[in-house]
């Protein structure tokens, strides 16, 4: 072991009494005694470094062919003491080291530096840190903050980003972006920090926002658990645009985003392709896809460029003169040979993993050369690339091999509606033999590039399942494998397990897994159905307010003087007044009011005109309230749904489910990490029969028709079903979210050129013309029939009014009876003639169909006239006001206390008046029941006439 190990030894009990501040010093034992000690300082974050660091050590002893390399581990405890740390940076210097490295990103080592700058030792950094001190010897391989901000800043300038999101992960970041702040360009820039696991508020606040546009300034790790919840939330559409800041974007598989095209940008530091083995292969800087197997990070190609650098630059010296002295921290030593070495380093030029290497003169990287890359189905593409000296470079787009005249092998299999057989097919020939949805978009992606096209329909062969046993596809896709075809037609859905066999174009229709299920038996309508707008509780607070109002304006017009007049104002000297506003009638006047119907009541105070337009306010608002939902709730078909949504299907027992087996539905509950889709799939995994089989008698259409049974199934199938079969239906929402795309093969040098076309065809509006006349067009059965129901409303749906009509009348005969017998009762009383009589001289009267003159009924004898009628002057009666209830008035000239009538119209007569009967006989002054002055009868009297008279009123 070296003198390394032996100090361990003899110092391991002192270091183990340190609490987790244990140095571990690992010396690589190379062949040679004047091996250079190179110190890696280590953190929990980039522990899986210490293999990249072991093989760039002996990579380049290989390369020089001498080991004057060793590597010494050193791990750092960040929770330690900064007085810890630096001494145990302390001890390992004692033993003599060449160089310090930092590998690690995640924490600045200030004091690691500060100490090496003392010693006048190199001191090499990998980490992404914003580096304005340059001084001393030190020299930092990853690029600048303030380079990789301009970069992001340049690219988002060329795209000409006004407003944008910045989703950062740690505060102490955001400082970097002051280049968005000091330009001349005006940026409105949105801040979200990303804590936890859990971003779907953050999300949800973008999207209400309008937002479209994210620089995602995270770890490697959260991207893409960022762009899943982004995806759950439908922010992966065309319309959003996402710039990552990981330069790492190469070992993040996105290709369950790519199909959803929203457009993932990133910038790319190294050569993805590149491996740990560290050889010297070329930089690959302008392919048109990489793979993503294997990435190197750009963490590991830092350090192996380091090592490289070290490496090379001791090399050019004479390494053996080369005399690491050991270090005493507390005696403040340094190293003689240190600036020598550094100006070494910091000269020296290479072409590593990570590009050409080169520093200025503050140690800091210079001429950064970064790759910019756009997530595309197969991997990354390279559109463009940004250097420090000359900025941004986009270079020409992909180039689409010909496929113009070419004759192309298409094969499908049979499926409602993408592929059809017509029913005239025996009399066809070709591919006129056959119809449908993607028989449609085929002819006219051919029409387009100029192509033609052989259709063979392969039978019930399925779209292509993939046996786990074998590792074989079956199907559509089998048969694309063994190169049968050169592509496949219908509703196929992209996927990525299939994506790693067979070649997809962009997808022609987006969609996702819904439910399907019987409509539930339609309830009959509820008889007082129009009481539904408004709850029992609001309905029993209208009453009470209608009690409330009216016992408010009875109250308010009693105490009110101007609802208290003069009924008869041709007598101003009345001392009798009277109010309108009784009980009832208040609560006539309030029910009027409710109903918009108005009343012969009106107000005549300031106070009760307020609470009377209070309460219209109140009826108006109430009533256009039940008039706009009155419709709804009449025409409305009450069911009862078991069932809506996948969370009560996990609920419930009693109705089975199930789906296409083998299929991307069937794949997509199998694979699932959520936890309703979970006891989905273990629900339908109970029993085989559950799942249709390919090539089955029964489709799943057909189960959910005759058995109880849901079936999911894409958006669009269960779409055009739903339209074929009027009592299925469609429950819940979409479960996930992919598209259908034409497979091809794998490397296909068809597929760019037809991707082409369909995005074309999208952004004209074709490819919604061609489903709208398959979905809503041709072989429709059930479009408009739910619109036809609800156009006019059975006897059913408003017999609940006809019960309230029918109700009232019986209500008011009845009271109609009561008020008859009433006052029936009252007259016999008077009358002293058998009740019998009475009613049946009333009831005779009443049946008369004309006239209007009041039932002549005989009076009890007043005090102004004997009993006998006849020995009053013939033309003169004279009856008390109280026994004679009903005189309606006819003219305002007159006081109240005096009425004179007849047997026909009724007229009335002043105090002061000239009576002048048929025969031209003066009444005479002196008449002996009333005094020549009319006024100075008594307030109760009644003069009746027997014969036509004429009446004179004088003022």
């Amino acid at each position: 072991m070296s003198d390394v190990s032996d100090r361990l030894m003899r110092k391991g009990r002192e270091w183990m009494t340190a609490p987790k501040l244990l140095a571990v010093l690992l010396a690589l034992s190379l062949p040679g005694g004047d091996a250079l000690k190179v110190v890696g300082l280590f953190d929990n974050s980039s522990a899986h470094l210490k293999t990249a660091f072991t093989s760039a050590i002996a990579h380049a002893n290989d390369q020089q062919q001498s080991g004057h390399l060793r590597g010494v581990f050193v791990d750092v405890d960040q929770r330690s003491s900064v007085f810890r740390k630096s001494e145990q940076l302390c001890r390992v210097l004692k033993t003599g080291v060449a160089a310090v490295l930092a590998l690690h990103q995640t924490t600045r080592e200030d004091y690691a530096r500060s100490i090496c700058d003392a010693a006048e030792i190199p001191f090499i950094d990998i980490g992404w840190q914003n580096h304005i001190n340059g001084d001393g010897l030190f020299i930092s391989l990853h690029p600048n903050v303030d380079t990789l901000i301009r970069a992001f800043y340049d690219l988002v300038k060329h795209w000409k980003w006004t407003s944008f999101v910045i989703l950062y992960e740690h505060g102490q970041e955001l400082q970097k972006y002051h280049e968005f702040f000091t330009s001349t360009v005006r940026f409105r820039v949105t801040f979200r920090q990303l804590q936890g696991t859990n971003y779907h508020s953050i999300l949800r606040e973008m999207k209400d926002n309008g937002e479209t546009r994210f620089i995602l300034d995270c770890e490697t790790a959260t991207v893409k658990r960022v762009l899943q919840q982004a995806q759950q939330l439908r922010l992966t559409t065309p319309d959003f645009h996402y710039l990552l800041t990981t330069l790492d974007v190469h070992a993040v598989d996105l290709s369950s985003f790519v199909y959803d095209r929203a457009k993932i940008t990133a910038f790319q530091l190294i050569d993805p392709g590149s491996t740990t083995d560290f050889n010297d292969a070329p930089k690959k800087r302008k392919g048109n896809g990489v793979s993503t197997s294997k990435a190197l990070t750009t963490e590991e190609a830092l350090v192996a460029d380091t090592v490289k650098l070290l490496s090379v630059a001791l090399n050019k010296m004479d390494s053996r003169s080369l005399q690491p002295y050991r270090i005493d921290c507390e005696a403040a030593d340094t190293w003689s040979q240190g600036s020598e070495v550094f100006n070494a380093i910091s000269h020296t030029r290479i072409e590593g993993l990570t590009g050409s290497v080169s520093f200025d003169s503050h140690g800091l990287r210079s001429d950064i050369y970064l790759d910019i890359v756009e997530v595309i189905e197969t991997g990354y593409f390279n559109v463009g690339e940004w250097t420090s000296k000359e900025g941004l470079k986009f270079g020409p787009p992909r180039v689409l091999v010909p496929i113009s005249g070419q004759v192309l092998r298409a094969i499908t299999v049979v499926e409602e509606p993408y592929v059809m057989v017509k029913k005239d097919a025996e009399f066809r020939t070709g591919n006129d033999r056959y119809e449908g949805y993607a028989i449609d978009l085929m002819n006219r992606v051919a029409e387009e590039l100029n192509f033609t096209y052989i259709l063979e329909d392969k039978g019930k062969i399925g779209h292509g399942v993939h046996n786990h046993l074998t590792n074989e596809w079956n199907g559509l896709i089998g048969e694309l494998i063994a190169k049968r075809g050169d592509v496949a037609l219908g509703g196929i859905t992209i996927s990525h397990n299939r994506e790693q066999v067979i070649d997809f174009t962009k997808p022609f229709m987006r969609l996702g897994i819904s439910i399907l299920y019987r409509k539930p038996a339609a309830q009959p309508p509820d008889l007082f159905s129009f009481l539904h707008p408004f709850s029992s509780d609001v309905w029993v607070c209208i009453f009470m307010a209608l009690i409330l109002v009216s016992g408010t304006i009875f109250l308010l017009a009693r105490f009110s003087p101007y609802e208290w007049y003069n009924p008869h104002p041709c007598n101003v000297h009345m001392d009798i007044v009277e109010n309108q506003f009784t009980i009832g009638n208040s609560i006539w006047f309030m029910v009027g009011s409710l109903f918009q119907q108005g009343s012969d009541v009106w107000p005549r105070a300031i106070s009760t005109r307020i609470n009377a337009g209070c309460w219209w306010f109140f009826t108006l608002i109430m009533i256009a309230s039940y008039t706009a939902n009155l419709a709804a709730f009449l025409a409305v078909e009450q069911t009862d749904q078991p069932i809506k949504s996948a969370d009560d299907l996990a609920k419930q027992t009693e109705i089975k489910y199930g789906s296409y087996k083998g299929g991307a539905t069937y794949n997509f509950f199998k694979e699932s990490k959520h936890q309703v889709y979970q006891k989905i799939w273990l629900a339908m995994n109970e029993d085989e029969k559950n799942f249709v089989s390919p090539g089955a008698k029964v489709s799943g259409i057909q189960k959910v028709i005759e058995e109880k049974y849901a079936y999911f199934m894409e958006s669009p199938s269960l779409e055009y079903s739903v339209n074929q079969h009027c009592e299925l239906q469609q429950i819940g929402g979409l479960l996930d979210s992919k598209g259908f795309g034409f497979a091809t093969q794998l490397n296909s040098p068809y597929r760019d050129a037809i991707s082409k076309t369909i995005l074309r065809l999208q952004e004209n509006s074709e490819l919604e013309r061609i489903k709208d006349n398959w979905w809503k067009g041709k072989n429709v059965v059930c479009a408009g029939k739910a619109q036809d129901a609800n156009s006019e409303l059975g006897l059913a749906n408003v017999g609940g009014v006809f019960i309230i009509l029918l109700g009232g009348i019986v209500v008011s005969l009845l009271v109609a009876a009561a008020e008859f017998i009433y006052s029936v009762q009252k007259i016999t009383k008077i009358t002293q003639r058998p009740f019998c009589s009475e009613v049946g001289q009333a009831f005779t009267y009443a049946l008369k169909m004309k006239g209007s003159s009041p039932v002549k009924l005989a009076r009890p004898t007043s005090g102004c006239c004997p009993s006998d009628l006849d020995s009053c002057p013939s033309d003169l009666w004279l009856l008390s006001q109280r026994p004679l209830a009903v005189v309606p008035a006819t003219s305002g000239c007159c006081p109240s206390d005096l009425w004179l009538l007849s047997q026909r119209p009724l007229a009335v007569v002043p105090a002061t008046l000239t009576v002048v009967p048929a025969t031209l006989t003066v009444v005479p002054a002196t008449s002996g029941c009333c005094p020549s002055d009319l006024d100075c009868c008594p307030s109760d009297l009644w003069l009746f006439f027997q014969r036509r008279l004429r009446v004179r009123c004088f003022d």
